[in-house]
């Protein structure tokens, strides 16, 4: 006698109820896990425009961000229904899978980053999408690229790094960019002899963390972890397309 006929109707684990059910309770573990790695961590969004098999449309959220080892993320959180791919329309879904999940807006980072300006961040993505960057957004990756280790650090410029900090004045008070300056000096006599052989700022971070310089220069890590949460900000320095001479006016 088969197991159909023992369990007569009660056999309902292929059943496409069931089956939802079970993929619905395993994202939803999957999605805690997400939220507990992130924690209080800055991070970015990435946003996708897509359609589903019904032709609606939806866009596909990714969160990036840094882990406690120092290493960058990307977790794929969830689909998003939108009725529109209109910025207003965008702008409310967001509000609404951010409300959802618990996400602090005051912990998304990307180009000017406040609640009030969420719509710019959009714009902003969108622009990236078609690899269209604006004066202040190739401004800004000028300031990242000093990050950079090639090279025994070779673009390393205080003056721009400094400028980068007062980007985000969210996570650098004015207190923390006079700190800033003097951990700077310091970082780049420390790290010059010691990880002059890193290749790409991804490398750096992790070794950062290893050997526990990310509590030693807290602040210079912090823009370092700024640097590494903008996707295409990252894109440019670590596979090293961009240079300063790329920059005109």
């Amino acid at each position: 006698m088969t197991m159909n006929e023992n369990a007569l109707g009660n056999n309902q684990m292929k059943s496409p109820t069931i089956q939802k059910d079970l993929t619905r309770a395993c994202a939803a573990e999957v999605t805690n896990v997400i939220l507990n790695d992130i924690k209080d961590n800055i991070f970015s969004l990435m946003v996708i425009e897509c359609r589903d098999i019904s032709v609606n449309e939806q866009m596909r959220v990714v969160l990036r961000y840094m882990n406690k080892h120092g290493c960058v993320i990307e977790r794929f959180l969830t689909f998003a229904h939108a009725s529109d791919t209109s910025v207003i329309s965008l702008k409310k879904t967001i509000d609404e899978l951010f409300g959802k999940h618990k996400l602090s807006l005051s912990r998304l980072r990307g180009q000017d980053t406040t609640k009030l300006q969420i719509c710019k961040i959009l714009d902003m993505m969108i622009q990236e999408m078609n690899n269209q960057f604006s004066k202040s957004s190739m401004e800004e990756l000028t300031y990242i690229a000093c990050l950079d280790p090639k090279d025994s650090f070779s673009q390393f410029d205080i003056g721009k790094l400094l400028h980068l900090a007062e980007l985000y004045l969210e996570d650098f008070s004015l207190t923390d960019r006079v700190i800033l300056e003097n951990q700077l000096e310091t970082y780049i006599q420390n790290v010059r002899g010691e990880f002059s052989m890193m290749e790409d700022l991804g490398s750096l971070a992790k070794k950062i963390v290893e050997t526990g310089k990310n509590t030693i220069f807290s602040l210079v890590y912090r823009l370092i972890e700024i640097a590494l949460v903008l996707p295409v900000a990252t894109a440019f320095v670590e596979r090293g397309f961009f240079c300063d001479e790329n920059y005109q006016d």
